[in-house]
């Protein structure tokens, strides 16, 4: 029994350390936040999980009301989707470009781009970025991203990523989610579900 108890101590621990370092954030888009604002009726919900230990982020985005054939390239790249540096009425520099490393495709009505292991600066093709001044402007919530159309050729619509605190070693919205889509929590540590399932175990084996 107390070699249970210190594997699932263990195991507990690990999983709590791998959640802590990674942060997940939910956003949206929509025309009214571009600046000038527009009347787009597009929307468009992504989720950016990024771990500061790589400093590389994945990226989900599904827009709806955009076709494929509506995407205009724009900026140092040519491409439709960019990342500035910026806070809530306000332009900025671009940052990262994560249409650049891959394409939007079709899914099902809607248009989705998705990517993996992206750095968070350096190289973004014919223009580069700090990766530790990204992530400081990360967690302080005054990144913005944009997505450019034919018809709206200065943007169609944009998000905001919330602020974020980082405290004791773990991460912690600092600010709410005025976007498109649903709140966005981070993800609790993984060790309560860890320990639920080694004690389910224990008792099955006790009977």
């Amino acid at each position: 029994m107390k070699s249970f108890i210190g594997a699932a101590i263990i195991l507990s621990a690990c999983a709590a350390s791998t959640q802590a370092h990674i942060l997940q954030i939910i956003f949206g888009m929509r025309g009214t936040h571009v600046v000038p604002a527009t009347d787009s009726t597009a929307r468009a919900t992504g989720t950016l999980s990024y771990s500061h230990h790589t400093f590389r982020y994945d990226i989900d985005l599904v827009v709806s009301g955009i076709a494929l054939e509506d995407l205009l390239g724009t900026g140092p790249n040519s491409t439709p989707l960019h990342i500035y540096h910026g806070r809530p009425g306000e332009n900025g520099d671009i940052i990262l470009d994560p249409s650049f490393f891959t394409d939007f495709y079709q899914d099902g009505d809607n248009i989705r781009l998705t990517a993996e292991s992206l750095r968070l600066g350096g190289d973004q093709g014919a223009f580069s970025s700090n990766i530790f001044t990204n992530e400081e402007w990360l967690f302080d919530g005054s990144i913005y991203i944009q997505l450019y159309t034919t018809q709206y050729p200065n943007g169609e619509i944009r998000g905001q990523f919330p602020p974020i605190t980082k405290q004791l070693g773990g991460f912690g919205l600092g600010g709410q989610v005025d976007l498109a889509g649903p709140p966005s929590p981070i993800p609790a540590p993984a060790a309560p579900l860890v320990l639920a399932g080694l004690g389910l175990l224990s008792f099955r084996r006790r009977r």
